[in-house]
């Protein structure tokens, strides 16, 4: 019986490990996932196999802003209305902005009204002197 060469024993190896790496692998899904509520929103927005996130109806955010990690990409759309085409709302109630966005995140909006945001905290500037002053 004749045995295996030392390079035809690497070249086997190699081929094994590619395949396992190949078979271990995450293979993402880009979903398209339709909402209309706060709770559904922020689950897709967090769902990284999530391309695009269709809103159905207005949403009124009471939980603050909708995170979004980082390097995450994505479509947000609204499509209300009886016909599925007009805007949708994305409501803030004055409690905080609409998205936070995070290094490296994308995020493209379209056919929604992002009203009643506010303004992130800008405590820290009374703390601290401001343009090296004391």
């Amino acid at each position: 019986m004749r045995t295996m060469g030392r390079r035809s024993r690497v070249a086997c190896v190699l081929a094994r490990v590619l395949v396992l790496a190949a078979m271990a692998a995450p293979v993402h899904a880009q979903a398209t996932v339709t909402v209309s509520g706060e709770t559904g929103l922020r689950a897709a927005v967090a769902n990284t196999s999530v391309a695009e996130v269709i809103m159905t109806a207005d949403v009124s955010l009471t939980g603050g802003e909708l995170l979004v990690p980082p390097n995450r990409i994505f479509t947000m759309r609204g499509a209300c209305g009886a016909t599925n085409t007009a805007s949708c709302t994305l409501d803030a109630n004055a409690l905080s902005r609409h998205l936070h966005v995070t290094p490296g995140a994308t995020v493209n909006v379209s056919n929604m009204r992002l009203v009643n945001g506010a303004a992130v905290s800008q405590a820290w500037a009374y703390t601290r002197p401001l343009f090296g002053s004391t």
